[in-house]
């Protein structure tokens, strides 16, 4: 398909649509060889199993062009995604990085457990940055050299009323541990951080913030 265009609430195109999609009795399979978006091109498989308990197998990758909230140039991403599992708990996986491989490139990983028909439907996710410039990602913020990790995941103290079933407590534990290689003072346009660790703790409908550290430049 050379072109396709919805108009609605919604204005979605898109161009060089070429797919397979086959149903061989005990899978469905679907093959995307071209799909380009407004933000870039995408490609990849999907497997889906057509019995109980519903295998699932996904793998995606593709170049977008990302928007720059003050910037005019977008910031141009490489990415790779992918989902194993059975349809109602699978593990995710999402990459996303500069166009150029290297070392010293800016990437980040994120990794969640889904179960999208369960009480709590991301018991975990997990998110690993290397290098982050969030100059590069909104125009108005620091340069900064971001590294470490960000953890999501229910927490499992005291029970709270009115908790969903498998998260007793009814809070929701988010843990970072960063570390800034370009910290400096923020006249300068740095961030006089060099190391920030926290825990942020939200019990239902009220977070509150529970050992905060930082480490001043």
């Amino acid at each position: 398909i050379g072109r396709l265009a919805y108009r609605g609430i919604l204005a979605i195109e898109v161009r060089e649509l070429a797919a397979r999609y086959a149903y061989e009795g005990t899978e469905h399979a679907l093959d995307l060889h071209s799909l380009v978006l407004p933000q870039g091109r995408v490609a990849g498989q999907a497997r889906l199993g057509a019995e109980m308990p519903l295998p699932l197998q996904l793998q995606l990758r593709g170049e977008m062009a990302a928007p720059v909230p003050g910037r005019a140039q977008p910031l141009p991403l490489a990415l790779q995604a992918s989902a194993t599992g059975r349809l109602d708990a699978f593990d995710a996986e999402l990459r996303l990085q500069g166009r150029q491989a290297a070392a010293s490139t800016p990437a980040a990983t994120v990794t969640a457990h889904l179960t999208p028909w369960a009480p709590v439907p991301l018991p975990q996710a997990r998110a690993t940055l290397r290098q982050i410039d969030l100059a590069a990602l909104w125009s108005a913020a620091p340069r900064t050299a971001l590294s470490g990790t960000v953890v999501v995941a229910p927490s499992a103290d005291t029970a709270t009323p009115g908790a969903a079933p498998g998260n007793p407590a009814g809070t929701w534990q988010v843990q970072a541990e960063l570390a800034n290689a370009a910290a400096g003072p923020w006249d300068q346009g740095l961030l006089p951080l060099s190391r920030l660790r926290l825990l942020l703790l939200i019990p239902l409908n009220h977070p509150r913030l529970n050992q905060p550290k930082a480490v001043a430049a």
